[in-house]
C-alpha cells in the first residue's frame, strides 16, 4: 500500500489563526437563535446530500480501494490511539482520586484524634461541674460522628482499590501503595494562553489528521475520475464477446485453409463475426456513455462529501478552540481557588484555636466549637480535593496537547 504525506492545509482555504474580536455583541433571544440555526454546519449538511453514487459509478468504485482503504486505516489509527488516551486519563483519574482518598483518611484520622482530645476536655469540665450536660453529650457524639467519618472514608478507599486491583489483574485482596504525587508544580500562564494554544491545536492537533485525510483523499478520487480506465459494468460482456470474435476468425481462417473452401460456411461465419463486432461496438458506446456519466457522478459526490469533510474538520477546530479557552480559564480559576483555600486553611485554624480559647472560658457550647473544628477539616478537604482536581487538569490538558479530545 502506497504511503501518502499528511498535507497540514489543502487547496481549500482552512482557518489556522484565531482572530480576537474586540466589539461587543448584542442580540436577543430570538435573534441568537436565529444565528446559530443560520450557522449551524449539521444543518447544512441535510443540503449537501444532493448526490448519491449512481450504479454507473459503483461499477468504477473498484478503482478507488486503495484510496478508501487508506481512509479507514487512519481513521481506525485515531481510533485506538483516541481509545488508550482516554483509558490513561481515566487510569490517572482513577489513580489520583485513590490517593486523595489515602489523604482524606489521614485527615479523618487526625480529626478523630482532635475530636477525642476536645471530648476529653469537655468530660473533666463536666466533672468540675464547669460544662453542662448538653455540652457532654454533644461531645460524645462528636466522637461518634468522627469515627463514623473515618469508617466511610476508610470504605471508599477500599472500594476504589478493588477497582484499581482488578484493572491491575491483581487479586482484590491486594492492599497497594501508591507512591505520592508529591507537590503539584503549578503552570504559569504562558503555558495554556488560549489564543497561542488554539492556534498551536488547530494547526497540528491528532484529531484534525482525519478530516485533512478524508479531504485529500476525496479530492484525489475527483482528480483521478476526470479520466476513468476500463468499461465498468460492461467489461465482461465486452471480453466475452472480443473472445468470441477471436473463436469465429481462428474458424473463419480454418475453414479457408482447406482445398477446396466452403465458401457458404465461410459467408455464414462472416457474418456472425460482423454481428459480433456490431454488438461489441453498441457495448462499447454504450460502456463509453456510462463512464462520463460515471466521470460526473463521481466527482459530484465526492465534491459534496468532501465540502462537508471541510465543514467536520472546521467544526473540529472550532472544538479545539473552545477547550484551548475553557482550559485556560479553569487554570486561572484553580490558581484562585487553591490560593484561597490555603489562606481558608489558616484562617479556620486560628478561628477554632480562638473558639477554643472561649470554650475554655466559659463563652462557647461544645456545639460551637464542634462547628469550628469541623470548619478546619472541611478547610483541609476543600484543598485536598482542588489539588487532586488541579493534578487531574494537568493531565488532561497534556493529553490534549498530544492529541486527546477531552468531554
Amino acid at each position: 500500500m502506497k504511503k501518502r504525506i499528511l498535507v497540514a492545509c489543502l487547496a481549500l482555504a482552512i482557518p489556522t489563526m484565531t482572530v480576537l474580536a474586540a466589539e461587543r455583541v448584542k442580540l436577543s433571544v430570538n435573534e441568537a437563535v436565529d444565528e446559530i440555526l443560520l450557522k449551524d454546519t449539521s444543518l447544512e449538511k441535510f443540503e449537501l446530500d444532493e448526490f448519491k453514487l449512481t450504479s454507473a459509478a459503483n461499477a468504477f468504485m473498484g478503482t478507488f480501494s486503495e484510496e478508501l482503504e487508506e481512509l479507514q486505516d487512519v481513521q481506525q489509527e485515531y481510533t485506538e490511539q483516541a481509545t488508550q488516551w482516554g483509558v490513561e486519563f481515566k487510569a490517572y483519574s482513577l489513580l489520583y482520586n485513590y490517593l486523595k482518598l489515602e489523604e482524606a483518611v489521614k485527615l479523618q484520622e487526625e480529626n478523630l484524634e482532635v475530636t477525642k482530645g476536645d471530648a476529653s476536655i469537655v468530660g473533666i469540665k463536666y466533672d468540675e461541674g464547669l460544662a453542662s450536660k448538653q455540652d457532654f453529650i454533644q461531645a460524645e457524639m462528636s466522637v461518634s460522628n468522627a469515627k463514623l467519618s473515618l469508617e466511610t472514608a476508610k470504605q471508599s478507599l477500599k472500594s476504589l482499590e478493588y477497582e484499581l486491583n482488578q484493572m491491575l489483574d491483581l487479586d482484590l485482596l491486594t492492599s497497594l501503595e501508591i507512591e505520592d504525587i508529591g507537590d503539584i508544580k503549578r503552570l504559569k500562564s504562558s503555558e495554556y494562553k488560549a489564543e497561542k494554544v488554539a492556534d498551536e491545536m488547530k494547526l497540528g492537533h491528532e484529531s484534525l489528521t482525519f478530516y485533512r485525510f478524508v479531504m485529500e483523499t476525496y479530492e484525489e478520487i475527483i482528480e483521478e475520475s476526470e479520466d476513468l480506465k476500463g468499461y465498468g459494468s460492461y467489461a465482461g460482456q465486452i471480453s466475452g464477446i472480443e473472445a468470441q470474435i477471436k473463436v469465429v476468425e481462428a474458424e473463419i481462417e480454418e475453414l479457408k485453409n482447406v482445398p477446396e473452401p466452403d465458401e457458404t460456411e465461410i459467408a455464414k461465419k462472416e457474418a456472425e463475426k460482423l454481428y459480433y463486432i456490431e454488438t461489441l461496438n453498441d457495448l462499447e458506446t454504450q460502456a463509453n456513455k456510462d463512464k462520463r456519466k460515471a466521470e460526473d457522478d463521481i466527482q459530484d459526490y465526492y465534491g459534496q462529501e468532501k465540502e462537508k469533510a471541510q465543514m467536520d474538520l472546521f467544526d473540529q477546530m472550532d472544538l479545539l478552540e473552545l477547550n484551548a479557552y475553557r482550559f485556560a480559564d479553569e487554570f486561572e480559576v484553580s490558581h484562585m481557588k487553591l490560593n484561597t483555600l490555603e489562606d481558608n486553611i489558616k484562617t479556620q485554624e486560628e478561628l477554632y484555636k480562638m473558639m477554643q480559647v472561649r470554650f475554655d472560658e466559659g463563652f462557647i457550647t461544645a456545639t460551637d466549637l464542634e462547628k469550628s473544628r469541623v470548619g478546619v477539616l472541611n478547610a483541609k478537604m476543600d484543598l485536598l480535593n482542588a489539588e487532586i482536581d488541579y493534578a487531574l487538569l494537568k493531565v488532561e490538558y497534556e493529553l490534549f496537547k498530544e492529541g486527546f479530545l477531552p468531554r
